[in-house]
């Protein structure tokens, strides 16, 4: 697996094999960001892959936009928080890679 923070960028190739469930968590100063999302094969159970953002409790955490379930991207406004890249479905293929970047303002 590769992951690489750049400043507001952070890109993680080969996902699905790599974490399983999801990402390490990390720290974004908030904003609106671009979420996309690439892999060879999706599967037939509908994978998805989707930023979750930590609650106040410290430990739930929820869904940032509607997830990505195909190659594509999504838009979405998170405040400062920490935040992580999660499998919701195990359906993705090995080569699955994403990227959450931050959109300057």
């Amino acid at each position: 697996m590769t992951q690489r923070l750049s400043g507001e960028d952070i890109q993680i190739d080969a996902l699905a094999a790599a974490l399983a469930t999801h990402s390490a968590t990390f720290d974004l100063m908030g904003g609106h960001y671009d979420f996309s999302a690439q892999c060879g094969t999706w599967g037939s159970d509908s994978g998805k892959v989707q930023v979750e953002q930590l609650m106040p409790d410290g430990t739930t955490y929820v869904g940032a936009g509607d997830g990505l379930g195909a190659d594509g991207t999504e838009q979405f406004y998170l405040p400062p928080c920490t935040a992580r890249i999660s499998v919701i479905t195990a359906a993705l293929g090995a080569t699955a890679a994403v990227r959450l970047a931050r959109i300057p303002a």
